[in-house]
């Protein structure tokens, strides 16, 4: 399903809108007084990551768990009381 936006939307965010059409392959229409007038699509074959590798976006955030869960907080809580 292609992703509709507005003339001024795409204006305004056009590099946002180039991304969303490399990385997802998703089409993006353009509309322009409620009619559609444009169509942003890839032109490259949709390439597909192969089995196995790993997607880095899909893990955006998991430092903060991995810190807490090895309890990084007390160890430099320690360091700055020893150096204070």
């Amino acid at each position: 399903m292609a992703t509709i936006v507005s003339a001024v939307y795409a204006r305004r965010n056009f590099g946002r809108l180039l991304n969303i059409v490399t990385l997802t392959g998703k089409d993006v229409l353009i509309e322009r007084a409620g009619k559609r007038i444009a169509r942003l699509t890839d032109l490259s074959p949709v390439v597909r990551q192969p089995a196995g590798k790993l997607d880095l976006r899909k893990i955006r955030g998991i430092g903060k768990a991995l810190w807490r869960s090895v309890g990084a907080d007390a160890y430099v809580e320690g360091e700055r009381k020893q150096w204070a």
